[in-house]
């Protein structure tokens, strides 16, 4: 039979591996001497959960409470009511001579010789109640002390693991809008730490390496075909995630099939942490096919960020992996100028680093008409 100390382990197991929990409930259930029970996260009225599982019901039997036995049933409605870290038995909130009583008892629980229970809540938010419960039949008589004094070891560690839970779900949320999000850009962008492994890629940036046109990923690593640009590659990355905390490098990739060589961009990740035993990102490295230009609408970057005519035409050829030296050039003004335009840019977007700059408009940013090319003929 599971001890407390098997519980606890198995508790902050099932926090990252779900199907766990159902182990959790049957382990509980085993160690009360009981015969069902249920775990759950959810609303209070028992209409939505973020997990649920029930020892020994199937989802009819559950359907069926639900429908006709639920609105009878004084343990659920008291669950309303109870405090964050109750534990107690069944019949200190329902007397027995008042269940046996209700139609819940003698339609549902009666039949099934589900006489006596024990539950603990061990986390409350204003939308959600957390519990976990154990019951048994009549002929084994009423939890006693040895079973609440487990409830009572369990329910804190209960309550750490659901709020883990609630975190890793938020976290995975956020990954999937994140990662979808970068699956629509235009863009090619890969997350690498400062060995080149590869730690996230969007659509783009795989459509790119899958054809092994320059560039590549090899047992996990970014490579460049040549073996002079993977040198070069590799030495950028380390150096920006090592020194890099405003530093941008502009490398150009050949590509084996004779296209325009892309354009890379290798800019500094600020550093959150990672999972144990897993890098961090430090690096975000932007390719851009000069032969499929990201082409954003200047226009539209003057209405969503209030830029001058001039500092659109700045950012979309920053999109599109121009260097400051190379718009300078291509738009035929000063080195200064641009960096001013850049600095104004900056301040309008709350952004400190191209890289910020760069997620930041094609996030919002519409594409417009407008080539690379025919942002060479704008005057700044």
């Amino acid at each position: 039979m599971p001890n407390a100390l098997d519980l606890i382990a198995l508790i902050y197991e099932a926090v990252t591996d779900p199907p766990l929990w159902k182990n959790v409930l049957d382990s509980f259930v085993e160690s009360t001497r009981g015969i069902g029970g249920s775990l759950l996260v959810g609303e209070p009225n028992f209409d939505d959960y973020a997990f649920i599982y029930r020892y020994a019901m199937t989802e009819e039997e559950v359907a069926l409470y639900l429908e006709k036995y639920a609105v009878s049933d004084a343990w659920a409605h008291s669950v309303r009511f109870l405090p964050e870290g109750y534990v107690g038995a069944s019949h200190d909130i329902w007397p027995e001579e008042e269940m046996v009583k209700s139609p819940a008892y003698q339609g549902f629980y009666g039949p099934r010789n589900w006489h006596y229970g024990i539950g603990g809540v061990f986390f409350r938010t204003p939308a959600t109640v957390s519990l976990i419960t154990s019951i048994r039949e009549k002929e084994k008589g009423p939890y006693g002390e040895q079973e609440l004094g487990l409830l009572r070891t369990l329910v804190p560690h209960l309550r750490r693991a659901a709020l883990l839970h609630s975190e890793l779900n938020s976290l995975r949320s956020q990954h999937a809008a994140f990662a979808s999000q970068l699956d629509r850009s235009p863009q090619a962008l890969l997350l690498t730490d400062a060995d080149r492994r590869i730690l996230f890629t969007n659509a783009p940036g795989r459509a790119i390496t899958k054809v092994k046109d320059g560039l590549r990923v090899e047992l996990n690593q970014l490579r460049a075909s040549s073996s002079t640009e993977d040198a070069t590659l590799a030495k950028s990355i380390r150096e920006v995630a090592a020194n890099g905390k405003w530093r941008v490098d502009h490398l150009t990739v050949a590509r084996p099939s004779g296209g325009t060589p892309y354009v890379v961009l290798v800019m500094p990740v600020p550093s959150f942490g990672a999972p144990l035993g897993m890098p961090p990102p430090a690096v975000a490295v932007m390719v851009t096919d000069p032969d499929r230009p990201v082409s954003l609408d200047p226009k539209a970057l003057q209405v969503l960020f209030s830029f001058t005519p001039a500092e659109a035409k700045v950012t979309a050829l920053l999109v599109q992996g121009r260097s400051m030296e190379q718009i300078a050039t291509q738009l035929a003004v000063s080195l200064e100028t641009v960096r001013t335009h850049v600095r104004h840019v900056f301040s309008k977007t709350a952004t400190n680093r191209q890289g910020e700059l760069i997620a930041l408009v094609l996030r919002m940013a519409p594409s417009g008409p407008e080539s690379a090319d025919d942002s060479s003929k704008m005057c700044i």
